[in-house]
């Protein structure tokens, strides 16, 4: 096993969403991002 053991980076995005009906900037995963415009929160 001479392969260095490699970090898998989470892709982290900017997202504004709206929390308790006003618009809050986040950063999310990429997939957590999909999966919020899949249900309408974006």
């Amino acid at each position: 096993m001479r392969a260095s053991r490699r970090k898998w980076n989470v892709n982290l995005q900017k997202a504004t969403i709206m929390v308790d009906g006003e618009p809050k900037q986040v950063k999310v995963a990429a997939r957590t991002l999909r999966t919020l415009k899949k249900q309408g929160a974006i």
